[in-house]
């Protein structure tokens, strides 16, 4: 068959996942400054309604399920060409706890501390993320999502990856990460109201390492089966929203929605590849896409906490314009620090 006549394939999720990095930290952004406005009055008018009403209704936070795609499939490529656990271990750790523990432990020194007085073991409590599991307080929970992914990552990749009966695997572990928040749902409301934020995304992880191994190899399939896929995915997430699914069942919507945008970006970005300044733009929010969000959900707090509310389009560029500043600052201290005495050997390293 001739290429004309299958035009999609799997690795432009590959080549292209700096871009696709870029628009999920974007899409996380302009979702949280469309749930401002929706939630704390910032009464919009004109077009700017429309677009925040849809945008927060049928867009969503799908940029995060994106994100943790990504980031499930570029660590089975970092796994598959290094597979030496100590190397994984420090490297992954030092990528995501260095500006986290420079950025976080600052943001809840100043919200703990400064702001709500709240004392040193509240600090503590806030930086390990116990009040995450205990009371749901969930600002950065994406680290200790992603820590734990990192700890398991190993046992999954041989699992899923390697060896026999790979699909069963698949199936079972695919199963119980869907399972296990439906029972939390059940039978320990509460530990779901606290943690299903995270718990709830970890079956994207799964089919996005899962299917790194399909992307690596650039399977392919016609531009009608892509254009079916993506119809099916944006259907299910209208499904969803005009029948108000919430809980676990809106989040695992989201999910198969967020493959359907993953295949349209992929798709899109192939068609504009020669529109270069579009490219670096997308390019440099994704190579700074962890440091970005980190900052992000940093300056939203504190804003809110001096009393600035994000609802106003001038105060939301402004504060992406000062992550845009310190994001590259950031990587570069994380870099210092995380490879003194050792030069990063790849990209991998340093964006993945």
């Amino acid at each position: 068959m001739a290429d004309r006549e299958r035009p999609f394939e799997l690795n432009w999720i590959s080549k292209y996942r700096d871009e696709l990095l870029g628009i999920a930290i974007l899409s996380i952004m302009v979702f949280h400054f469309t749930e401002c406005n929706m939630r704390f009055g910032g009464h919009p008018t004109g077009a700017a309604l429309v677009f925040i009403r849809y945008y927060y209704r049928y867009i969503g936070s799908v940029g995060v399920e994106l994100f943790v795609f990504l980031s499930g499939m570029g660590l089975y490529y970092s796994f598959s060409k290094n597979n030496d656990l100590r190397r994984f271990y420090k490297r992954r750790f030092q990528r995501i706890l260095i500006p986290y523990i420079i950025t976080g432990g600052l943001y809840w020194l100043f919200m703990d501390i400064i702001i709500y007085h709240n004392g040193f073991l509240r600090w503590l409590e806030d930086v390990t993320f116990i009040s995450f599991l205990l009371e749901g307080v969930n600002n950065f929970w994406f680290i200790i999502f992603i820590a734990f992914m990192y700890l398991l990552f190993p046992l999954l990749y041989r699992a899923i990856c390697t060896g026999r009966g790979q699909a069963a695997w698949f199936i079972l572990i695919l199963a119980v990460s869907v399972a296990i928040p439906i029972l939390v749902y059940e039978y320990a409301h509460e530990v779901y109201k606290h943690l299903n934020i995270a718990i709830t995304r970890a079956p994207i992880f799964i089919i996005g390492m899962s299917a790194g191994e399909f992307i690596r190899r650039g399977v392919r399939f016609s531009g009608a089966a892509a254009a079916a896929m993506i119809f099916a995915g944006f259907l299910i997430r209208y499904w969803a929203v005009v029948s108000d699914a919430g809980g676990y069942l809106g989040r695992y919507s989201a999910s198969v929605f967020s493959l359907a945008v993953l295949l349209l970006c992929a798709w899109l970005l192939h068609l504009i590849r020669r529109a270069k300044p579009v490219r670096i733009v997308l390019r440099f929010f994704g190579r700074h896409s962890l440091e970005l969000y980190l900052l992000h959900v940093a300056m939203w707090g504190v804003f809110g906490a001096l009393g600035v509310v994000m609802y106003r389009a001038s105060r939301f560029f402004t504060m992406l314009g000062l992550a845009v500043i310190l994001a590259p600052l950031l990587k570069w201290l994380t870099g210092r620090l995380s490879f003194r005495g050792q030069a990063p050997d790849s990209k991998t390293d340093q964006d993945r």
